[in-house]
């Protein structure tokens, strides 16, 4: 009696959790998409495919990069990166540190040997447009200058990826005026 006590209660422990942490990640992203800082982040694109995920625009949003030098940090060391806004309002990385800055935008970020890794990495699209995005982005860019950013909400250190643009249109209604 008391083993099928312990046994539903287990159970149900389980089944609670199996609902929070999803749950709580999704107010953690709607949160940020309606009370997050939007920043613009310059960026590249690659195309790739994943058969689980399903087709997404990668995403570089590295441009003109985290200056890590002179700093010891161990592999996947996680840390907070400030951001600034340059002259065309367009978002660049401040300060690294291993401490949450006081005030001020950042965002949190891990470290991989000297390379500085951003949780923004990936823009999920319509099966059919992503490769037609990577196709216009890239025949576009080889004769003319094609600015590509994306906008982010931040709030806390964390971010969502709200929107893709390709010269200052949502990347999905520019791949549609490009076919048309």
């Amino acid at each position: 009696m008391i083993r099928g006590k312990i046994a539903i209660a287990v159970f149900a422990l389980m089944a609670f959790a199996q609902w929070v942490v999803p749950g709580s990640m999704i107010l953690q992203h709607e949160r940020t998409l309606t009370q997050g800082e939007e920043w613009k982040f310059r960026c590249q694109l690659l195309d790739p495919y994943d058969p689980f995920r399903g087709r997404y625009v990668m995403i570089d949003v590295s441009a003109g990069g985290v200056d890590t030098e002179g700093m010891d940090l161990p592999w996947s060391e996680k840390v907070y990166v400030s951001l600034e806004r340059d002259d065309e309002g367009y978002a660049k990385y401040g300060a690294v540190s291993t401490e949450q800055p006081a005030d001020g935008a950042y965002l949190l970020a891990q470290v991989y040997g000297s390379q500085v890794v951003f949780p923004l990495n990936r823009f999920y699209m319509q099966e059919d447009i992503a490769p037609e995005a990577e196709r216009v982005y890239f025949d576009a860019t080889r004769s003319e200058e094609l600015r590509a950013y994306v906008t982010v909400r931040i709030l806390d250190g964390h971010a969502v990826l709200e929107q893709l643009y390709i010269d200052d249109t949502p990347v999905a209604d520019y791949v549609r005026a490009q076919g048309s």
